[in-house]
């Protein structure tokens, strides 16, 4: 197996959510890229499989493990949560690696679940920069933003723990204080328009670079998240970021040297909490960082290094860690 490039089996990624998105995108890269074989599980004669959470495993063939994340959240029902965590656990334990997305995501996995595997690594999320990149249009004129407007965009599937309500509060103190015009798109969620926020119903994927590159700057205040696709897309797409501290967004931004962490959030110990109920954020250290940040923003867009979340890049990771893993058997 040293020379010979592995046959991949990959799990059928049907939804357009997030997890799956990005499988469809490592499964592309890696033929693509012709750095290896791939094919679906029901292959019997794959080397290995992939799977994210869920295993299906007809042949009984080594695999691995992506794990998307874990059951912690006091508002789901103790069956759900333990439920959620035996499947993950027993997935861990057979596997033959494990990849975490994050720091964040693998402390958080090994205190919930109370189980260190042998063989793991870290590897956060990559986007396809073919689509996600800065050198494409933007819909300012469909929008009606004037050109030299100031424009931060947020995107989420827009629960509790994402922060909408700080986020909106933390704009409007912003507006209140910046002394040019500015405006803020949400997208993902349904709303009436209100003065200088521009609401836009869930859209396609392929449909959202035209929205980033609308904007300057991408605010996202969401808490405890392991590895948020949307932030990689923004960056990718030439974003400078401004986040909050806890959670493996803190790890994105600083993995591509695109924005400010604020400290905002207290220590987290990965306990159980409750994810309806956040923490909220402080708005004025929100709001002083948006400030920084709008002061010079071609400063942080220059200093901006996507080249560790392109696909291709983390397809490559992926494929040394199965391959040295697999080495020999």
């Amino acid at each position: 197996m040293k020379n010979k490039k592995l046959n991949i089996g990959f799990s059928f990624n049907r939804a357009n959510a997030g997890p799956s998105n990005f499988m469809n995108n490592l499964k592309s890269s890696l033929e693509i890229k012709n750095i290896s074989k791939t094919s679906f599980f029901i292959n019997p004669f794959t080397s290995c499989n992939i799977y994210a959470n869920q295993i299906r495993n007809p042949w009984n063939k080594p695999y691995f493990f992506r794990v998307d994340g874990v059951g912690f959240d006091t508002s789901k029902t103790d069956e759900e949560t333990k439920k959620l965590n035996e499947t993950l656990l027993n997935g861990i334990k057979n596997s033959k690696g494990v990849i975490y997305q994050s720091e964040f995501s693998k402390k958080l996995a090994e205190k919930t679940l109370g189980y260190k595997p042998k063989n793991s690594t870290i590897i956060i999320n990559g986007t396809n920069q073919d689509i996600f990149n800065n050198e494409g249009d933007n819909l300012r004129s469909d929008l009606d933003i004037p050109e030299n407007s100031l424009v931060f965009v947020t995107s989420a599937k827009w629960r509790p723990r994402k922060r909408l309500e700080d986020t909106i509060d933390s704009f409007k103190r912003f507006r209140n204080e910046y002394n040019k015009d500015t405006y803020l798109i949400v997208i993902g969620y349904e709303n009436t328009d209100s003065e200088n926020i521009i609401y836009i119903p869930h859209i396609e994927n392929s449909e959202l670079p035209k929205y980033l590159r609308t904007a300057d700057i991408y605010l996202f205040l969401g808490w405890v998240d392991p590895c948020p696709n949307s932030v990689v897309e923004a960056i990718s797409c030439g974003l400078p970021v401004i986040c909050t501290n806890i959670g493996g967004t803190k790890e994105i931004v600083e993995l591509t040297n695109s924005g400010i962490v604020v400290n905002t959030d207290p220590e987290y110990d990965y306990s159980f909490v409750n994810l309806n109920i956040p923490p909220k954020v402080d708005i004025n250290l929100i709001v002083k960082a948006m400030l920084k940040m709008s002061s010079n923003i071609n400063k942080y867009k220059e200093h901006l290094d996507a080249s560790k979340i392109d696909i291709n890049y983390v397809s490559s990771k992926y494929y040394q860690f199965m391959k040295k893993t697999l080495k020999g058997i």
